[in-house]
């Protein structure tokens, strides 16, 4: 912006930043993240392919993934699997009881 002291006499004040190593951080941080896509989805084949059913749950018995097969053999769908869905799959008189026990371990901290 310029700035006048003396008459006929202009000073422009400003500064500068170099943003190099920003813009060579950006371009690693993306390139990381194109390899660990890349990662999940050879990994998501990979679970997806072996000849068995595959599943992981948080430790609230909430479904975080299952696998293709485990939709398959169910028929439902991920979105119909997704949180506590899967349960719809167990037989009610055995879905109760796991439920229960389940959220009874949660609560007390007992895995048995």
């Amino acid at each position: 912006m310029p700035r006048g002291d003396d008459p006929g006499k202009l000073e422009y004040v400003g500064s500068v930043m170099d943003i190099t190593e920003q813009h060579h951080a950006n371009a690693a941080l993306e390139k990381a993240l194109v390899e660990i896509k890349k990662s999940e989805d050879q990994l998501r084949i990979i679970i997806d392919t072996i000849p068995t059913l595959a599943w992981c749950t948080l430790p609230d018995g909430s479904a975080e993934f299952l696998n293709q097969r485990w939709l398959e053999y169910t028929g439902l769908s991920a979105a119909e699997a997704q949180g506590w869905g899967w349960t719809v799959a167990i037989h009610p008189e055995d879905s109760t009881n796991l439920v229960e026990k389940w959220r009874t371990s949660l609560a007390s901290g007992d895995a048995g």
